[in-house]
């Protein structure tokens, strides 16, 4: 099944299989997903407004620049929907959106923009997520591990323990008093 330049709203889907589905610059409105499979589906430069994705499966499916806006994501390996040597990242934006329990492993992601969203629980691993943006972002819980965070933007930001050791964080922003938490994380002790 190929679709393209659809719009679909208000469709809920939950434990289904979806296999050899392919949608290009579809848009997806107040649409819900959860605990579904997909097997051998594409989805290239799509929108999703105001989305539930919830515990899904990927198997041999692959993404590249889709756009989210003010959606729920939760329980996403994202390296999972991506092929090998992809230039195109899985995603083009995160526009006010939850993410919690999101993967991130070895993206090229640099000026990536995660203002606004709420990324408890996640991980970034091996990421170049130099000049990215996480004004105002949600971060309890996340994982940041040998990652390039140089000139990212941190400001107002909460939450965050980022550890000064296995990052790069030069020219990175930080608030007050929020930005003592880095001090924290390296295990130095602020009276």
């Amino acid at each position: 099944m190929f679709y393209e330049e659809e719009i679909f709203e208000n469709l809920q889907y939950e434990a289904k299989t979806f296999e050899d589905y392919r949608f290009s610059d579809c848009v997806f409105r107040n649409c819900g997903v959860y605990e579904t499979e997909f097997r051998h589906c594409t989805f290239r430069h799509c929108t999703f407004e105001n989305c539930t994705v919830l515990n899904n499966r990927f198997q041999f499916t692959n993404a590249a620049d889709n756009r989210f806006h003010d959606c729920s994501l939760v329980g996403i390996a994202w390296n999972e929907i991506t092929e090998e040597n992809q230039i195109l990242l899985p995603f083009s934006s995160f526009e006010d959106c939850t993410l919690k329990y999101n993967l991130f492993v070895n993206f090229k992601m640099r000026k990536s923009r995660f203002e606004n969203c709420d990324l408890t629980g996640s991980s970034f691993q091996g990421c170049d997520l130099r000049e990215s943006s996480f004004r105002r972002a949600v971060l309890e819980q996340t994982d940041f591990q040998q990652n390039n965070l140089t000139g990212a933007d941190f400001r107002d930001a909460a939450g965050y323990g980022i550890s000064l050791e296995n990052n790069k964080l030069k020219k990175a922003k930080f608030s007050f008093p929020e930005a003592v938490r880095l001090l924290t994380a390296s295990g130095i002790i602020v009276e």
